[in-house]
């Protein structure tokens, strides 16, 4: 069931037309209805939305597409990190190593053990009833609903964090292991992804990451925008552990930071988009007016039919292609306009950590939406060396304060 079949079950379940689901989302109801047939895909924000009038989680609508083995460990360490697994099994007495066949999980959080248990049992009612009779409806009326009754088995941070790790392709290395920032590191030039780089002669200091637009080729990005994986590592914990540090210490100072950076950047993004917006609605103005050139010109014989035919058709095409770019520029301006930084989320999280000893999957995660890597300045010299990197935090993007530099 994708995601637009999961919004029209909800919205059926609940009762609820598409136009009464548009305006208890503010959402449009063109919008609605494409969701609906898989045409176009809701963000975040308009799922939220939807997840809200339906009075239901969200995370029931993110998509978990499993297609190998390798995604499927990185899932399990993902867990393993939000809530700590144990690994159960008996050993070969001879060579102390686990024996396949008798490996199992156990989760320690006792409230995930019994929702695991009850499931157990759900599963194993079900698959004892006849495929014909598996949907079985039970009638609201009959709902026993107990809410609030233990705490949360995953917190809003962590349900987020595997959310956008799963949204990002993340690989193993041919060595079967996952890179801590796969997924999360983009080059400042081309905007392509960065992979990591790892050999089983490679030393730890000698792993690197490298964009994967310049391993295709100098004509996609004419700069190789690398950085070693220990450096990366001491930029980012460094860094965090200061944001972190001065949230905590100096919380309303912090809040008008964000709140001015937030600004500052939207500003930026809307300036280059207005400017394309009027750029794009003054070219459909001159080609209307063209339009009316040719048709005059036509009419009164100084343009023939087969002429007047062939340049209104590059005309038209054109405009259309600039109308629906126009209509796009429209909504994205209209959306970081009703968008600002989500600091309270950012703050509820530091809150929660006094110390960061070390950089660990799940704190980088939690805290941290993406990381653009600049090139190095005169990359070969070991005394001018300079490279910026740009952390942008959850909830709060971009800071001064966290555009970090190294010169190793």
């Amino acid at each position: 069931m994708n995601i637009g079949e999961m919004i029209k079950f909800y919205r059926l379940k609940k009762g609820l037309t598409q136009a009464q689901l548009s305006q208890l989302t503010d959402i449009s109801l063109s919008s609605i209805k494409q969701y609906e047939i898989g045409k176009i895909k809701p963000k975040h924000e308009q799922l939220s939305k939807i997840a809200k009038a339906l009075s239901i989680s969200e995370v029931v609508f993110y998509e978990f597409n499993l297609d190998t083995v390798g995604e499927v460990v990185s899932l399990l360490f993902l867990m393993d990190d939000a809530v700590d697994i144990e690994i159960i099994g008996e050993k070969d007495k001879l060579e102390e190593k686990y024996l396949p066949d008798t490996v199992s999980l156990k989760f320690k959080n006792p409230y995930l053990r019994k929702f695991m248990a009850d499931w157990a049992l759900m599963k194993e009612y079900l698959n004892n009833v006849d495929d014909d009779i598996k949907k079985i409806k039970n009638p609201e009326s009959e709902w026993v609903i107990f809410e609030n009754t233990h705490e949360p088995i995953w917190t809003e941070a962590i349900a987020e964090a595997v959310k956008q790790a799963r949204q990002s392709r993340r690989r193993p290395t041919k060595m079967g292991e996952m890179g801590m920032f796969s997924g999360m590191m983009y080059c400042a030039d081309c905007g392509s992804i960065l992979y990591q780089c790892r050999a089983t002669g490679f030393r730890n200091d000698q792993e690197y990451y490298i964009c994967s637009g310049y391993r295709k080729g100098k004509q996609v990005c004419g700069t190789p925008h690398s950085i070693r994986t220990v450096i990366l590592e001491e930029l980012i914990l460094q860094n965090l552990r200061e944001i972190v540090s001065f949230a905590r210490s100096h919380e309303n100072r912090f809040v008008q930071m964000v709140m001015d950076m937030d600004v500052k950047e939207r500003n930026k993004g809307l300036a280059k988009k207005r400017k394309l917006l009027s750029e794009g609605e003054k070219r459909i103005t001159e080609l209307d007016m063209i339009f009316k050139r040719l048709y005059e010109d036509n009419i009164s014989g100084k343009l023939t039919d087969e002429r007047f035919h062939k340049l209104s058709t590059d005309y038209e095409a054109e405009q259309t292609g600039l109308q629906t770019q126009a209509a796009i520029l429209r909504e994205e301006i209209e959306e970081v306009e009703g968008k600002s930084a989500n600091v309270d989320r950012f703050l509820s999280v530091a809150r929660q950590y006094t110390d960061i000893p070390e950089l660990t999957p799940r704190i980088l995660h939690e805290f941290v939406e993406k990381i653009v890597i600049h090139a190095a300045t005169d990359p070969h010299s070991k005394i001018n060396r300079r490279q910026e990197v740009d952390i942008y935090y959850k909830g709060i993007g971009i800071l001064e304060m966290s555009k970090v530099f190294d010169s190793r």
